[in-house]
């Protein structure tokens, strides 16, 4: 069953943040992700959203998903993603309508 990564960003250092940027995808195409949302202006609908940047991604499984973020390429890169902003990142599990 598909799993997503769900990312509420705030970026601190746009320099650095950058060069995470520039590494993401030569890491992450190696993998059998699929990014599907980038918003740096989201529309708040309920509640209080913090973050400037959201970011979807999701896998085929959540063991794929972890294969990627525990991978030794993509956890040194992270690594600027940690000194250049903060934020939040949830695994929730795809769902599947009920039949009938």
């Amino acid at each position: 069953m598909a799993v997503y990564l769900v990312g509420q960003i705030q970026i601190e250092d746009q320099d650095t943040y950058k060069q995470y940027v520039d590494g993401f995808l030569p890491i992450f195409q190696n993998f059998k992700g699929k990014v599907l949302a980038v918003d740096d202006d989201c529309e708040v609908v309920e509640g209080d959203w913090k973050g400037a940047r959201t970011v979807i991604i999701s896998f085929p499984d959540r063991d794929e998903l972890k294969r990627w973020y525990n991978s030794a390429e993509y956890q040194d890169l992270v690594q600027l993603r940690f000194k250049s902003s903060q934020g939040n990142l949830i695994i929730a599990d795809g769902f599947e309508m009920p039949a009938g």
